[in-house]
């Protein structure tokens, strides 16, 4: 079973960085993809996905609770800062689009939220 996140954006196939005379590799590109304030990401294995987030990004890491927001199945996972700190969450899925909210709030009330959608090719 394959899977789509529809994590990734693509402005176009060839970027370059702000010295447009130094072209930007695919992979690091790619690696830029990656490099969101959660790290939030869901990968498809046999009969579950394995949701795994940054545990050492900053927000993650100061935060005092989580949420886990599962729609198309609408579960919610609460985390303490302690379960933060797993960085992971493996899920069994009951639908094959799924969008994924992962939300972190700071001991001073500011929250830090990010939204992955997950589509099972059939």
């Amino acid at each position: 079973m394959g899977i789509i996140a529809t994590q990734f954006l693509w402005n176009s196939k060839k970027t370059t960085s702000a010295d447009s005379s130094v072209p930007v590799t695919a992979a690091s590109a790619l690696a830029s993809a990656y490099e969101t304030p959660l790290g939030l990401q869901a990968t498809s294995q046999q009969n579950r996905l394995d949701i795994r987030w940054n545990p050492d990004a900053p927000a993650v890491a100061a935060a005092v609770k989580g949420t886990l927001i599962i729609s198309g199945a609408t579960d919610a996972v609460l985390f303490d800062s302690r379960e933060l700190k797993s960085g992971y969450l493996a899920y069994t899925p009951r639908t094959n689009d799924i969008s994924i909210r992962f939300e972190v709030t700071a001991a001073d009330g500011a929250s830090t939220a990010e939204t992955i959608r997950v589509v099972a090719i059939p």
